[in-house]
């Protein structure tokens, strides 16, 4: 174990080309899929444009999550655990106020962006 900056850091493997694109592919693949084949094919031949933005918007987030999957996959299978300490570093999530300042600016865009009934 090495200490950057005084905060101590996992060795990382080093993957494969091969394995880099294996990584890519499993991430970028099914995120395309569902946008240009699955959410024109639920939406119907003729489709209002409410409900293609409505049937393109929920394939995105299906893909999202399974990008969050990917993720602890991957982050398992190199560190061994996905406790909240073991997450947080191999995530790159020390940075306190950044994360922070993120959260509160998903959570002001989401309020400003919500529909208004």
């Amino acid at each position: 174990m090495t200490t950057v900056l005084n905060s101590p850091v996992t060795a990382m493997p080093r993957y494969r080309p091969r394995t880099i694109l294996a990584l890519w592919l499993a991430a970028a693949g099914p995120m395309g899929i569902l946008a240009w084949v699955v959410a024109p094919a639920v939406a119907g031949p003729d489709p209002a444009p409410g409900r293609f933005a409505t049937c393109l918007i929920a394939a995105l987030t299906a893909g999202l999550v399974w990008q969050f999957v990917l993720v602890l996959i991957v982050v398992y299978r190199e560190r061994g655990s996905l406790r909240w300490s073991v997450l947080k570093d191999a995530l790159w999530l020390r940075g306190g106020r950044f994360l922070w300042w993120g959260l509160a600016a998903i959570a002001a865009i989401g309020v400003i962006e919500a529909p208004v009934r």
